[in-house]
Formats: C-alpha cells, sequence, structure tokens
C-alpha cells in the first residue's frame, strides 16, 4: 500500500504543476496521460499543450526548494521529491522535455 502512495504522490504533484502553469495561460488548455507497457518498464507520459518550459528552468526543475510560483503557493519540493521516490527508491528515470508547443513529463519504472 505504501507503494502505492508513493505513486500517487507522484501523478497528483505532476499534475498540478502542469495546471497551475497551463491554467495561467489564456487558451483552451490540454492534459494527456499515457500509459505504455514494455518487457523491461513501464512508460507513464504527461503532456500539456502549454507553452513550455524555459531551458533556464527546465535545468533546474528537480532541484529541492526551486519553484517558480509566487511567494506562498509552493515550496519546491514536489518534483524534487518525486525524482527522489521514482529515481533513488526505484531505480527508474522522471524525465521533463519542452518545446513552445507543450511540456511532458515521462516516468519510467522498471518492471
Amino acid at each position: 500500500m505504501k507503494r502505492l502512495g508513493f505513486w500517487q504522490f507522484i501523478l497528483i504533484y505532476i499534475l498540478a504543476i502542469v495546471w497551475f502553469i497551463i491554467a495561467q495561460i489564456n487558451f483552451t488548455p490540454a492534459i494527456c496521460i499515457r500509459t505504455e507497457a514494455k518487457s523491461e518498464s513501464v512508460l507513464i507520459r504527461i503532456a500539456d499543450n502549454g507553452t513550455g518550459i524555459s531551458d533556464d528552468v527546465k535545468t533546474r526543475i528537480f532541484d529541492p526548494f526551486f519553484t517558480t510560483k509566487p511567494v506562498g503557493s509552493g515550496t519546491g519540493l514536489g518534483l524534487s521529491i518525486s525524482y527522489s521516490i521514482v529515481v533513488e527508491k526505484h531505480g527508474g528515470q522522471l524525465t521533463c522535455t519542452s518545446t513552445p508547443q507543450g511540456t511532458e513529463f515521462v516516468i519510467k519504472i522498471p518492471q
């Protein structure tokens, strides 16, 4: 049951960040969640159709206490904790790719 709690935290946190960012933009936001089972791993992809994340922010996005939210709106710990759970506890990968047409977080968990 504890393992399920970890994954719930990660998915909810990433969705909350994606929604926070795209809700500030004046357009119709969309979030797409896809899963894929491979022989050696499971992939979870969370993508949006926002304006993307700058390279400067992207290089720091998994750093503890880094946030782009206004003071009092975030601690900057959610993505760093998510990264720690996926990579250090489960030997997986958590990556972020971004273009001006949107951002995608990919969680890769070994089977």
